[in-house]
């Protein structure tokens, strides 16, 4: 077959194949710079004389279904719902992913026909952070596959601190649409502004804008305790035996620690139901000069509300304050809760429709968006709990200049599950994203990053986002590193996306003012 002779079939092969290929740009490949495949594919089709939206839409769906497939495990292996449903309800999460970019980028080429370099250089970029934006807050949102995720390990990360995620989002599109421009105009000019945009984080070198602080010595406990046991109160007994047999050597003192981390949900009962065991392992890190923070469901009896919890226990600071007050302070409250999973909505009108709206602990009342860092051995802690970390405008909220370490909890657990009548753990692209996008995190801020999990990844980054110690995937593990906190602000965690947004204004401004002055030239 002769491709000349069927455009639309080419065009869609080509959409297809640059948006797959760019998804090997992330966790697990970290092929990084292949997510340029994707964006010149993109642009190939941004440069078209008659723009075809469907072709920008194909291409971001392509990429964005494969990367987030692994939702799926959550559905057809806890929910029962059937491979068929899950793979549909994916491929309709990234339909509606793409449409953000799709129709800004639409409404882009019908405003600026004709004005490539207004529309490819300087709009669309910009129409793309803000799309970036909207499919990440708007409805819950789900900021995910951010082309900027793609570029933690290599030069580009020199930008996190600066602008975030976004301004590396910004950077590689600016740099590939001039580019294309060039190939276009064939201006000697904008293929050197285009190398020159590309290469500006080398320019940047390591700038550091955060300070050191004494050493600490950390410890953290993953139980791998399965999803099918995890929430039945009859094996409570035993997950809690697990996490604390685990942790015997510091409640009891043979080992030294500063800070004991366990994951999210990590004590199998609600606070109020545990809370004489709660006020016995805070004694005993007290004692032993220790603070101790883990995860844990509570209940509100004033607001009768069930709330995900963050809960620190022992030293508070070096003079030794016992710090846990049952249901009061130096806590944390998970203030973004998973759709389905933690919250459904319509919540009386669903739970009939199934399992699927019926999973565990899926009743949930959203925290405060301003709380305060939880103390813990005289550090300041912000912590995230889950897919919080993916929240960038989020954790702003809660990260100051005296904040000296990051803590992400998490289970994902839902994520990756052993194959029918088998033991071992067919892995999950999921858990390793997710801890891709804490080492985003852990850029942006410069602060280390410590990931507690029930079944992994749980790791602990240095403020670089350098991994300092990891624990297996699946196994009930320990481990200890020396981790240094970092106290003050880069320019991100000072500013937010006040960076990023006032660079996209003005080349919103610079587009708008040059359509303005063409419509007055020809009148």
């Amino acid at each position: 077959m002769n491709l000349r002779n069927h455009p639309h079939l080419k065009n869609i092969l080509i959409a297809v194949c640059g948006g797959v290929l760019g998804t090997f740009a992330f966790a697990p490949y970290n092929f990084s710079f292949s997510i340029l495949i994707t964006v010149f594919t993109l642009n190939y089709f941004w440069y078209q004389k008659k723009y075809q939206a469907r072709y920008t839409f194909l291409t971001l769906v392509s990429l964005i279904y494969p990367t987030v497939f692994w939702l799926n495990t959550s559905m057809t292996e806890y929910s029962d719902v059937p491979m068929a449903v899950a793979a549909t309800a994916i491929l309709l999460l990234s339909a509606y992913l793409s449409l953000y970019h799709t129709v800004l980028i639409y409404i882009a080429n019908k405003m600026f026909r004709g004005q490539i370099f207004i529309k490819n250089v300087l709009l669309i970029p910009a129409l793309w952070i803000i799309a970036d934006y909207l499919a990440g807050n708007m409805f819950t949102g789900f900021p995910w596959v951010y082309i900027g995720y793609t570029q933690t390990d290599t030069f580009m990360n020199a930008l996190a601190p600066i602008g975030g995620v976004y301004l590396i989002t910004m950077v590689i599109l600016l740099s590939v649409s001039l580019f294309w421009y060039a190939l276009t105009t064939k201006r000697i000019i904008s293929y050197t502004f285009s190398v020159l945009v590309f290469v500006l984080p080398l320019f940047l070198g390591n700038l550091q804008f955060t300070e050191s602080k004494e050493p600490i010595s950390v410890a953290m406990v993953q139980g791998n305790i399965s999803q099918e046991i995890k929430w039945d109160p009859s094996k409570a007994q035993d997950i809690f035996t697990t996490y604390y047999d685990e942790s015997k050597p510091y409640f009891s003192g043979e080992k030294k620690v500063d800070l004991l981390i366990w994951p999210e949900s990590a004590v199998p009962d609600l606070e109020n139901f545990v809370e004489f065991l709660l006020v016995s392992l805070d004694d005993r890190a007290l004692k032993n000069k220790f603070a101790f923070v883990t995860g844990i469901q509570t209940y509100s009896v004033s607001t009768k509300s069930y709330y995900n919890a963050v809960i620190g226990l022992g030293l508070k600071d070096p003079e030794g304050m016992q710090v846990y007050q049952p249901f009061e302070n130096n806590r944390y409250y998970k203030r973004h809760l998973v759709p389905i999973g933690e919250k459904v909505p319509f919540e009386e009108l669903l739970r009939e429709y199934g399992s699927f709206f019926n999973m565990p602990m899926s009743s949930f009342t959203p925290g405060d968006t301003i709380q305060p860092n939880i103390i813990a051995a005289g550090h300041k802690i912000a912590t995230a709990i889950c897919y919080e970390i993916a929240y960038p405008n989020e954790m702003l909220d809660n990260i100051h200049d005296d904040t000296s370490i990051l803590l992400t909890v998490s289970n994902d657990g839902w994520f990756g599950v052993p194959p029918k009548g088998t033991s071992s753990y067919r892995l999950s692209r999921g858990p390793l994203q997710h801890a891709n996008i804490a080492r985003m995190r852990a850029l942006e801020f410069q602060k280390p990053v410590i990931r507690a999990t029930n079944t992994g990844l749980s790791a602990v980054y240095d403020h670089g986002a350098n991994e300092i110690m990891s624990l297996p995937f699946y196994q009930v593990s320990s481990g200890e590193v020396h981790l240094t906190p970092m106290v003050g602000s880069t320019p991100f965690g000072k500013y937010g996306l006040l960076i990023i947004f006032s660079i996209v204004s003005l080349m919103l401004s610079v587009s708008f003012l040059y359509l303005l002055m063409s419509i007055m030239t020809k009148h």
